[in-house]
């Protein structure tokens, strides 16, 4: 293989793989909006909640838990992602942060036991966002290099190339 079929090859692999990232990156499942909080509470006294959160496609998720601190900062505020019977990160999240979880069976919905208890006669604003986390593109792009150099490794057209 010439050096210029080489690079053109290349160049459509490096085309192809971005029109992939692209289009692999609107397929965000519909239930949750970019920026947006799956919920957002404001709560007065000791509280678990169970908020049902319906995912439609398998794959790794970011759950973020957030202490707007209005108009005072939670006591406690602990996160825990269950599917079924099973928590998905054992522990969950003590205080405000995020975490990762891979959800693999979408026909049983996840469940977010959320445990809220704001300061002694007072009240607070918690907010929980959990959002789908895509394959970046540069895996598209590793990959098509990777097929690139494979095909040019089968055709032997390596040995004539500098």
């Amino acid at each position: 293989m010439k050096a210029r079929h080489y690079f053109n090859t290349m160049f459509v692999f490096l085309v192809v793989s971005l029109a992939v990232g692209r289009v692999q990156a609107s397929f965000v499942p519909d239930v949750i909006v970019d920026n947006s909080y799956q919920d957002i509470e404001f709560v007065s006294t000791d509280t678990l909640l169970k908020v049902q959160i319906d995912i439609t496609q398998a794959g790794p998720y970011k759950a973020k838990l957030v202490d707007f601190q209005y108009p005072n900062s939670f006591d406690l505020l602990s996160l825990a992602i269950m599917q079924g019977e099973t928590t998905l990160i054992p522990g969950g999240l003590w205080d405000t942060g995020s975490f990762t979880f891979n959800v693999s069976d979408t026909s049983t919905p996840l469940i977010a036991l959320l445990q809220a208890n704001p300061e002694q006669s007072s009240a607070g604003l918690y907010g929980l966002q959990i959002l789908p986390i895509p394959i970046p593109s540069a895996f598209w792009l590793f990959l098509s290099a990777l097929t690139g150099i494979v095909t040019l490794a089968r055709r032997g057209g390596g040995s004539g190339m500098v």
